[in-house]
């Protein structure tokens, strides 16, 4: 049974539920991405959201890794749980690139570049995918994030103007962008993960969701009309009232479904790299029948095959 309590306690006890419910926003919209129904699944046109509500909760559940062992040990722990996943991943993405491209299309350093996500920063290779790149560079300097925030509370909105200034004025890579404008919901984690280590009853959460939400759809509207580069940050103020939501949705889901939301959300990781995997199979037929049955069922068995893969190797390099 999911717990509902009134306070910001709601955001640790449904954390799988939160994370799981993101997830499937995620593979939704990569669905209408990669496969098509843009029309029929207009909602989930937007569903990237499920990354900024990603990265709010990483941030709170890295502050409480981050306070309960010393840096070296934080860093390796999130290393091991999601380099290896990420090297199989690149493995997959760049043999197909190989197979489309020619074999002379990666050189070795193309290939090491792929395997330990410095293509993200162009050194060499090609962008795979932004979002775990930038969840390594986050893992790295999260220390000085957090000190950055318990030093300056009001570095948050600061951070915040920036990413709207930096974004809008500058012409930039898709995968920089989405960094960029992701980095305030981040900071906004942080700040939130401190509130908590005050008190777990605050009910300021809910003050900061309305006023994120406002700004948010403001924002939203702006940048389908004018700017679409304020898209990003949009869907991150956005995020806040959307886990409001889904906590207070919870009720109305019957048991069994809660339960495979929860698990998907524990094994999130999983089933993002198998998503990532799967995108390299859709390639092989043109039939948007055929390309729907793959995806939906290799999303599913390789996310199995890959939880106790993962698993395995953490056992190891642990």
């Amino acid at each position: 049974m999911i717990k509902q309590p009134q306070s910001k306690q709601a955001i640790l006890d449904n954390r799988n539920f939160l994370m799981g419910t993101a997830m499937l926003f995620v593979l939704m919209y990569h669905f209408t991405c990669w496969i098509g129904y843009r029309k029929l699944l207009l909602p989930f046109n937007w569903g990237f959201i499920g990354v900024d509500i990603f990265l709010f909760l990483s941030a709170i559940g890295l502050g409480i890794s981050a306070s309960n062992r010393p840096y070296k040990e934080f860093i390796k722990r999130r290393v091991i749980r999601i380099m290896p996943l990420y090297i199989f991943a690149a493995t997959v993405d760049s043999i197909f690139f190989l197979f489309k491209e020619g074999k002379n299309a990666l050189n070795l350093w193309d290939w090491f570049c792929n395997l330990t996500s410095l293509s993200y920063y162009g050194a060499g290779g090609y962008v795979r995918d932004w979002y775990l790149s930038s969840l390594l560079l986050l893992y790295v300097i999260y220390p000085v994030l957090m000190l950055y925030v318990n030093k300056c509370k009001r570095g948050v909105i600061c951070s915040l103007l920036l990413s709207a200034l930096v974004v809008s004025m500058i012409d930039m890579p898709f995968q920089y962008n989405c960094f960029i404008s992701r980095l305030p919901i981040f900071l906004f984690g942080i700040f939130i993960y401190y509130e908590m280590s005050c008190s777990l009853e605050s009910q300021h959460f809910t003050k900061y969701a309305y006023i994120t939400s406002t700004l948010g759809i403001i924002t939203f509207l702006y940048a389908n009309i004018s700017n679409p580069k304020l898209l990003f940050i949009s869907t991150a103020l956005l995020a806040p009232i959307m886990i409001i939501l889904c906590i207070k949705g919870i009720k109305y889901i019957p048991q069994n479904i809660q339960h495979i939301i929860c698990y998907i959300g524990k094994y999130s990781l999983e089933f993002y790299i198998a998503n990532l995997c799967i995108h390299c199979f859709l390639d092989l037929t043109t039939s948007i029948h055929i390309k729907s049955m793959i995806y939906i069922l290799g999303n599913v068995l390789l996310a199995l095959i890959l939880i106790p893969l993962n698993r395995m190797c953490r056992q190891v390099l642990s």
